[in-house]
């Protein structure tokens, strides 16, 4: 899962002027990696490359922090970007396996 979580505005970071927290590093410990955009030209590369955090390995949870204002910036894309997802039903999870996902890990 890919987590696209919008926070504070960038001209109001770290300035206490509104209820903002670290949201990187709240969910870093909880997810298999958390990082921040700085610059909306970025977001097709952090997109990707969260994606294919996501789904390599043993596959996690990816939070990609974007303030707020950044949301309201246009971006020009030069070309389609492709990230494969599979709609297979052989390869989607079974009830069992969520449930297995779901549970406290036993560590």
């Amino acid at each position: 899962m890919v987590v696209l979580a919008p926070s504070a505005s960038q001209n109001h970071q770290y300035r206490d002027s509104t209820q903002e927290f670290d949201q990187v590093a709240l969910f870093k410990p909880i997810t298999k990696a958390s990082f921040p955009l700085n610059k909306i030209e970025r977001l097709p590369d952090a997109l990707h490359q969260a994606f294919r955090v996501a789904t390599s390995g043993k596959m996690g949870t990816v939070l990609v922090d974007i303030p707020r204002d950044l949301l309201l910036e246009a971006l020009q894309v030069d070309g389609p970007s492709i990230i494969e997802i599979s709609t297979d039903p052989d390869e989607m999870p079974r009830p069992a396996r969520l449930a297995e996902v779901q549970a406290p890990d036993s560590r």
